[in-house]
């Protein structure tokens, strides 16, 4: 198995991208052991620092939200949910690897389990290794994504100047320009190398 490891820096955080690479890698066999697909709590902070958590019953794109908040939210949102995981005590099957597998991101995502930091998913597959996070019994999943800001943009060029949350001589963007895709769309699961 290769694999590359870097770190790089934006501003406040400190980003470790682990990556998998290789022929023999991109073809490991999967099997799925559960499907994350239950209510998502999903922490915005709009503007004027208000913070609210909404919860999704399935991952949807933001830009077909009914809360023209979420439609039109450009910035980092943080995906929380839980599952449980028994470890088996079958020596072939212990030493297997597991994983986290996201359908969709858009644009980046930074995947926490338990509280640890684990990778930043922004290319195909959206795959983390998380078999040295995850523990028997229950375990937490957050997951903090963050899109462009061409969708606040275009949701502001709806408003009247005075309501305007953003200001910009980016002129491009207008009403009448579509929204990009944002948040985590698809399945999200856990599985296990076979």
């Amino acid at each position: 198995m290769v694999a590359a490891s870097s770190h790089w820096r934006s501003e406040s955080f400190l980003y470790k991208t682990t990556c998998v690479g290789g022929a023999k890698d991109n073809s490991i066999q999967l099997e799925t052991l559960q499907n994350l697909n239950n209510d998502w709590r999903v922490t915005f902070k709009f503007a004027d620092n208000i913070t609210e958590t909404l919860i999704f019953p399935t991952l949807i794109d933001w830009t077909t939200h009914a809360d023209d908040r979420v439609k039109y939210y450009s910035g980092a949102a943080i995906y929380k949910n839980e599952f449980s995981y028994k470890k088996n005590n079958d020596q072939k099957i212990q030493n297997r690897r597991i994983y986290l597998e996201l359908d969709s991101v858009n644009e980046m995502a930074l995947v926490r389990i338990n509280g640890q930091k684990i990778c930043t998913l922004w290319s195909r597959p959206f795959r983390a290794d998380i078999t040295d996070a995850i523990r028997n019994g229950k375990n937490t999943v957050e997951l903090e994504t963050v899109n462009h800001w061409a969708n606040r943009i275009i949701g502001d060029a709806n408003l009247p100047e005075s309501k305007r949350k953003t200001k910009t001589n980016i002129k491009r963007l207008n009403q009448k320009s579509p929204l990009l895709k944002s948040g985590l769309t698809g399945n999200i699961k856990i599985k296990q190398e076979m």
